[in-house]
C-alpha cells in the first residue's frame, strides 16, 4: 500500500465512490484532515534550535578550558618563580654594632 497524497487521494475517493453524500463526506473529511502544513515555521525553530546548540557547546568548551588553561597558567607561573634571596638581620648582630658605636 502505497502513501498517496492529498489529491491524488480525492481523485481516488471521486473515482470509486459512486453514492453522492457518502463522496461528499469523504472528500470533506480528507480535505479538512489533510492539510498541507505550512513548514517554515518549523523550519525556523529548527534553526534557531541548531544555533542555541552550538552556542551552548561554544560555551560548555570555553568553561572546560577556563579551568584546563588555569592550571598550565599555575604551573607556568610556579617554574617561573625563583626564590628571593633576602638579607637577614640578626638581632645579635645589631645590638654588638650599637655597643660598638657607644664604646667609640
Amino acid at each position: 500500500m502505497a502513501k498517496l497524497t492529498k489529491d491524488e487521494l480525492l481523485s481516488k475517493i471521486t473515482e470509486r465512490v459512486e453514492d453522492e453524500s457518502l463522496k461528499m463526506e469523504l472528500l470533506e473529511d480528507v480535505s479538512d484532515s489533510m492539510e498541507v502544513a505550512d513548514t517554515t515555521e518549523a523550519d525556523s525553530l529548527r534553526s534557531e534550535l541548531e544555533a542555541k546548540k552550538a552556542e551552548y557547546d561554544a560555551l560548555k568548551e570555553k568553561y572546560i578550558s577556563r579551568f584546563t588553561e588555569a592550571v598550565e597558567d599555575v604551573v607556568e607561573e610556579i617554574k617561573e618563580e625563583e626564590p628571593e634571596e633576602k638579607e637577614v638581620i640578626d638581632v645579635k648582630e645589631i645590638f654588638n654594632e650599637e655597643e660598638e658605636v657607644k664604646d667609640e
